[in-house]
């Protein structure tokens, strides 16, 4: 059976949101619009269940470093509010491996000491709130 027009089913909701404000409005009726007052929340919205989760890497890093180059991954993060002002770090990472505080961006240069695998895990903190982004393990290898 096809909703009614004009019923919930067939409505559109519009979201605006604010630091701590929600305004949920309904434009078939504006008597039924919502101001919601809540804490902004960390992470991205979960279709399903309407509620948030955690931030997510949406991209894979390079599984293998050579000896002697320069090893980059700029994760592709999603989930963190523009607003928010993150703060990556390396929770476990081989010796010399930096990460840029404000983009998450990882570099390395391996050296023939360092072959073999090595266990990475990037964190995110926002408002106070730590998350481990990704784990992986990297395999430096000489050519």
């Amino acid at each position: 059976m096809a909703p009614r027009p004009g019923s919930d089913a067939d409505r559109k909701y519009a979201y605006l949101s604010g630091a701590e404000t929600l305004f949920m409005v309904d434009p078939v009726d504006l008597r039924r619009t919502a101001i919601i007052r809540c804490r902004p929340v960390l992470g991205e919205l979960d279709p399903g269940h309407k509620a948030w989760t955690r931030p997510v890497v949406r991209n894979t890093p390079e599984a293998t470093a050579i000896a002697g180059m320069r090893y980059r991954f700029i994760p592709d993060i999603k989930g963190i509010p523009g607003e928010a002002m993150p703060r990556f770090r390396l929770d476990n990472a081989p010796r010399g491996m930096k990460v840029n505080p404000a983009t998450g961006e990882i570099t390395w240069t391996p050296s023939r000491w360092n072959v073999g695998q090595r266990p990475v895990t990037l964190v995110v903190s926002v408002d106070g709130k730590s998350y481990r982004l990704i784990n992986f393990v990297l395999t430096v290898e000489v050519r």
